[in-house]
């Protein structure tokens, strides 16, 4: 939970970051995320599919990218869970059946992901089977040459470092139980040996005594991305005539 200062502090920093998305000039993105010193990166965003960046969930975006973005336009800024998303449509593609040269290359770096995941499955079989015979998962890690990293508590539709979001090791670790330690999972960022130290149990009574204060932070959130995007929409359709020099002159002749 952020404190009172923090929660400013981000909000100054949301509003500062706003004002771009009024900019019709693409190089404005790129600018104000290093003036403000901001993680940039680029994701391919498929209609109708969520929007999955840096192992977290967006938020709005990829819905904006398919309902009228056009290419070198800045999005509104969105609130999610853990951040604040800005984005810029760089290019759009027809959907349909690629050709192999539009996707060779992505398929290139796929399959060097891939070999690079399978050759970690050997070193994580290593750790599982010597914890298997009795060695702790710490001892086993150190012998094998790598670390040991603890999470933070998380629920299934958290972003987890280390982990990603949605990701197998994420849903084996709610399958595993408490103490146990798991096989190797092969996921498409690493292989995994994972061992849940704590799990809290869900509470229906509490979360229920809580309901209308989620729904109704949910619906305000919701309100104000729909009006953002409303707004947007109007910035971006409407044709504005300026003419206060006409009126203040047909004021004062009938004065």
């Amino acid at each position: 939970e952020q404190s009172d200062s923090t929660a400013a502090a981000v909000d100054r920093r949301a509003d500062e970051l706003a004002r771009i998305e009024q900019s019709t000039v693409p190089a404005h993105f790129d600018s104000a995320a290093r003036a403000m010193n901001l993680e940039t990166g680029q994701v391919v965003a498929i209609e109708g599919e969520p929007l999955v960046w840096n192992g977290r969930y967006v938020p709005d975006i990829g819905a904006w990218a398919f309902r009228s973005a056009k290419p070198g336009q800045i999005s509104s800024l969105v609130p999610g869970d853990d951040a604040y998303y800005l984005a810029r449509m760089d290019s759009l593609a027809l959907g349909g059946v690629p050709t192999l040269d539009a996707v060779r290359d992505d398929i290139r770096r796929q399959l060097i992901r891939d070999r690079k995941v399978e050759a970690l499955v050997p070193r994580a079989r290593a750790i599982s089977d010597a914890v298997a015979r009795g060695a702790t998962l710490e001892a086993a890690a150190q012998r094998a040459g790598v670390e040991v990293a603890q999470t933070p508590m998380f629920t299934r539709a958290m972003a987890v470092p280390g982990l990603g979001q949605f990701t197998r090791a994420i849903g084996a670790a709610f399958g595993l139980p408490v103490g146990a330690v798991s096989e190797p999972i092969s996921t498409s960022n690493g292989v995994f040996v994972i061992r849940v130290d704590r799990r809290v149990q869900a509470n229906r009574s509490a979360w229920e005594q809580q309901a209308a204060v989620q729904r109704a932070g949910l619906t305000q959130q919701m309100r104000e991305q729909r009006v953002q995007q409303f707004m947007a929409n109007l910035r971006q359709s409407a044709t504005i005539n300026d003419l206060r020099r006409e009126t203040l002159y047909q004021a004062g002749q009938e004065v």
